[in-house]
């Protein structure tokens, strides 16, 4: 009798999950520009409370602050408990509106969604937009937030966003300062062409953990497209992305793709 040698079992390595919702393909051009010169000015990183605002809270201590019976949160740092003894960083908080309002304030999870902060009227460089803003102290980190407008809660779509449910919040990160040094400007186009069917274009991607979405703006018509452009921050490293059209998410041709055997994503990487 010949006996035969057993054969060693061979194990495949795990692929690592790729995390986004396949959909299918819409043809377009976008590009990604990485420019390495590191702005000086402070932008969004962490957040610490997702749940949508308690309105009837906020509304209230806003009630109070018009009544003279709460203080404005922007006027006494001892209304700044998230702060304590950690490095802080000012961000501006901004409202464009094509109306005056009469009031405006800013409401985030950086004060648990119940300090208000009154905005500023500011200079604008157009007749047609108005201006309120609103400097906020605030520790690294990612924060959600809303602008109550004439007792009405409203969000920026210029700004990221992120979705839970029926809310619709504004998104923000801020980074140290030691982050900031290391981050690199990259600028996200995506070029339409064809029948102007195009209601919103975002990017969403690793550097927000797959939530927040970033609005892409539009910047020109050029050799019949129209073109879309967003500008983030991000830091080094690999970073996945999609795009999501019109609420699909959706792939671009001619960009660098990695996918395992369901997702499939864009990537790039910051050097």
């Amino acid at each position: 009798e010949v006996k035969s040698e057993p054969q060693p079992e061979v194990k495949s390595e795990p692929q690592p999950e790729v995390k986004s919702e396949p959909q299918p393909e819409v043809k377009s051009e976008p590009q990604l520009e990485v420019k390495t010169e590191v702005p000086s000015e402070a932008i969004p990183e962490s957040t610490q409370a997702k749940s949508a605002p308690e309105a009837q809270t906020a509304v209230s201590n806003i009630q109070e602050i018009e009544h003279g019976e709460l203080s404005d949160s922007s006027e006494d740092p001892s209304l700044h408990p998230w702060i304590g003894d950690k490095t802080i960083i000012e961000y501006d908080f901004i409202w464009e509106s094509t109306q005056e309002v009469e009031r405006v304030y800013v409401i985030g999870s950086f004060s648990y969604w119940e300090l208000p902060f009154e905005m500023e009227k500011k200079p604008s460089d157009s007749n047609d937009k108005h201006v309120y803003c609103a400097t906020v102290p605030l520790q690294a980190g990612e924060y959600q937030y809303k602008f109550l407008v004439n007792q009405k809660w409203e969000h920026s779509a210029s700004q990221p966003i992120v979705v839970e449910g029926s809310f619709v919040n504004n998104y923000v990160q801020i980074l140290t300062p030691e982050q900031q040094a290391k981050r690199k400007l990259v600028t996200f186009t995506w070029k339409e062409s064809g029948a102007d069917t195009l209601q919103d274009i975002y990017v969403i991607g690793t550097f927000s953990e797959w939530w927040a979405k970033f609005p892409l703006n539009f910047v020109s018509v050029s050799n019949g497209e129209r073109v879309y452009s967003t500008e983030l921050f991000l830091l080094p490293g690999e970073h996945q992305f999609k795009f999501i059209r019109n609420g699909n998410w959706v792939l671009a041709s001619g960009l660098e793709v990695v996918s395992d055997d369901v997702f499939t994503n864009h990537y790039l990487i910051v050097q």
